[in-house]
């Protein structure tokens, strides 16, 4: 009897291990301390703060300093390719995974920009979208491998080796994930109706599915939970073309896909 539960155990044991061996959390706060992180730029004038924060109800982690001028540092050390983050900012940043791959090492960077920036060089660069800049938790979810064959096809990734973030920002729940994940059906219903300056977009949104949604394929803003946004500041009496996506941790779906033409300005002057 004492066998056979030694042997229930080590199941047990072996179970537990395999749940939790496709993913790692290497900051969520909660432990109040900062110790994980370590400054590489900006100096005394950088600053890494564990703060409760009221808006998402948590301890997150806040970095202040010299904007882009303040860099700080985690270790990864890990073999997994996709990542999860919960990010407010108001300012510009600048976001770089270091990656070991077979042919050498490469720098993923995510930034606040719409387009993405990609080459046959060590730095590859890919924009979140300028709206992502309005104090708003979001979760940024990453597929490195995906990235990274979108600017080199054949490179391989051995290892992510660590995370720098540049700016002033918070950020929460960094952490890798495996793959047992279902993967997110294609916006469905998916419509657009134009001003001279605007379009309103609405789909059939789904509580807990984030939606990324492209502008003339740049990438424009991410949401979360919602079924409708708008984009403003457009051309009068200009055709766009907009694409929405949903994804989650196991990746992206499909893209819904239209085509509309803002209005023309009435003309408002005296005959």
């Amino acid at each position: 009897m004492v066998r056979n539960l030694k042997i229930y155990l080590i199941f047990i044991l072996l179970s537990v291990n395999f749940a939790f061996a496709g993913q790692k959390v290497y900051e969520n706060a909660e432990d109040g301390k900062i110790n994980r992180w370590h400054i590489v730029k900006g100096g005394s004038s950088s600053k890494i703060v564990n703060l409760y924060d009221k808006n998402k109800k948590s301890r997150v982690i806040e970095f202040r300093g010299l904007g882009l001028k303040s860099g700080y540092e985690i270790s990864i050390e890990s073999t997994l390719l996709k990542y999860s983050f919960d990010l407010s900012s108001r300012e510009k940043f600048y976001l770089e995974f270091a990656v070991e791959t077979d042919k050498g090492i490469k720098y993923l960077a995510y930034t606040a920009q719409d387009g993405d920036y990609l080459g046959k060089g060590n730095f590859i660069r890919f924009g979140l979208g300028s709206k992502i800049i309005d104090g708003k938790w979001r979760e940024i979810v990453l597929d490195l491998q995906k990235d990274l064959n979108k600017a080199q096809k054949d490179a391989v990734i051995k290892k992510v080796i660590r995370f720098r973030v540049y700016g002033n920002l918070k950020l929460d729940n960094l952490q890798s994930f495996d793959k047992k994940v279902t993967l997110p059906k294609k916006p469905s219903n998916f419509k657009a109706k134009a001003t001279d300056s605007s379009v309103f977009l609405s789909w059939d949104g789904k509580e807990g599915v984030k939606y990324k949604i492209f502008r003339d394929s740049k990438l424009i803003d991410i949401v979360d939970s919602v079924s409708s946004f708008v984009d403003i500041g457009l051309k009068e009496d200009t055709l766009y073309t907009y694409e929405i996506l949903a994804f989650n941790k196991a990746g992206e779906s499909k893209r819904a896909k239209l085509t509309i033409k803002t209005k023309a300005k009435e003309n408002t002057e005296n005959e």
